[in-house]
């Protein structure tokens, strides 16, 4: 048995792989061998028994390993052919070298790959640490979170959302304690197309600033387009508060180019609501027009309420 596992030579196919079915069979006359030399009484169905092979199978291997002179049939017992194990060939100890180069050689790639890998990883900062440094010039984001204070939502379980910081404001917004805004200035506009380094740059900041919000479960590259086209309409000042307001209540929603233009008409929504005349403001001042042109024309005037008409 341990002659047919590890020293018997291998025979090879055709196509110059192993003969994984010839060792097969061979192990299998090896276990029924007995005496010096060893000899195998084995029928053909204990063959297909022990191996699993088909019939015909194990004729075609028994005559590779004969013809290969590992095996040799010196007699017959009935129909049962009598084999003899021809230990004194030995496999080359070429072959475990060669497998061992394999293994070299294989471990050798996986090394290259690893380290091709992490030098990528190392080129392209937005797909590892994503840092920023602070540049007041050229209006760009600074990462100032920190975890001195306990969490304001939930129940402190690391998971609540990040606010968006602008770098340089002195207060922070009534609506969203915490975040601090600054003061931003419209883009220059361009032609549709061309390259514009400022509006690039803020979209890398602003994106940069949403992706660290979002804890990098987003795509970067993705984020940066979807922000790079709202710049293209609207100022800095309104992709910035509506980033901030997708990543403060809108966290399970995606960003794209229309759940971005819903959060800025929303936030424009909101914000012009209160600079519009109530429905009473627009009845009392509908009836003091009235009244004015009536005396206007000479016509008897109406003492029209000032007060709420309903």
């Amino acid at each position: 048995m341990e002659w047919a596992l590890n020293q018997a030579p291998m025979l090879q196919t055709p196509a110059g792989k192993h003969d994984t079915t010839a060792r097969l069979v061979l192990v299998a006359l090896a276990e029924a061998a007995r005496g010096t030399p060893p000899q195998a009484f084995l029928a053909l169905a204990t063959i297909r028994y022990k191996t699993g092979l088909d019939r015909r199978v194990i004729q075609r291997v028994l005559d590779r390993l004969a013809a290969a002179r590992v095996i040799t049939a010196v007699g017959t017992r009935g129909d049962v052919t009598i084999y003899r194990l021809n230990t004194a060939l030995r496999r080359p100890d070429s072959d475990r070298e060669a497998i061992d180069r394999e293994v070299e050689e294989s471990r050798a790639k996986a090394a290259e790959r690893q380290r091709k890998s992490r030098a990528s990883r190392t080129q392209n900062p937005h797909e590892d640490t994503m840092s920023r440094t602070q540049n007041p010039e050229s209006r760009t984001l600074s990462a100032n979170v920190t975890h001195s204070e306990p969490p304001r939502t939930g129940k402190g379980t690391g998971n609540e959302p990040v606010p968006l910081e602008r770098a340089g404001a002195e207060a922070p917004a009534p609506d969203s304690p915490g975040v601090e805004l600054a003061v931003v200035k419209p883009l220059p506009a361009t032609k549709r197309g061309g390259k514009d380094p400022a509006k690039d740059k803020a979209a890398n900041d602003l994106a940069t600033r949403y992706y660290e919000a979002m804890r990098k479960q987003v795509k970067f590259m993705a984020v940066r387009e979807v922000v790079r086209h709202a710049l293209n309409t609207f100022t800095e000042q309104q992709v910035f508060d509506a980033l901030r307001h997708m990543a403060t209540h809108q966290r399970n929603k995606p960003l794209t180019r229309q759940t971005l233009l819903n959060a800025i008409e929303q936030l424009e929504g909101h914000a012009s609501a209160g600079d519009r005349p109530s429905t009473t403001d627009q009845r009392v001042a509908a009836a003091q027009a009235l009244k004015a042109r009536l005396a206007s024309n000479g016509a008897n005037v109406l003492q029209l309420p000032t007060g709420d008409l309903r």
